[in-house]
């Protein structure tokens, strides 16, 4: 991933997880080498669906996800 300035590399993933607000537990979890989180919103989605068998009613995610589309 590149460093802040944009001229160096170091070896890193971007986590990305799934809460269950209510419940508090993780309920999907991904690593992936893209450095920002634009893109991971859906990949995410299809995880929590593959794992707790269905989509939450409601997500919340920061801006960096910006823009998600359906």
């Amino acid at each position: 991933m590149p460093v802040s300035g944009g001229k160096d590399f170091i070896q890193a993933y971007n986590a990305q997880a799934a809460v269950d607000s209510a419940h508090q537990i993780i309920v999907a979890a991904e690593t992936t080498n893209q450095p920002i989180d634009k893109g991971q919103a859906q990949p995410m989605m299809e995880k929590v669906k593959e794992n707790a068998g269905r989509l939450p009613n409601q997500m919340s995610a920061d801006a960096g996800y910006f823009p998600v589309t359906p």
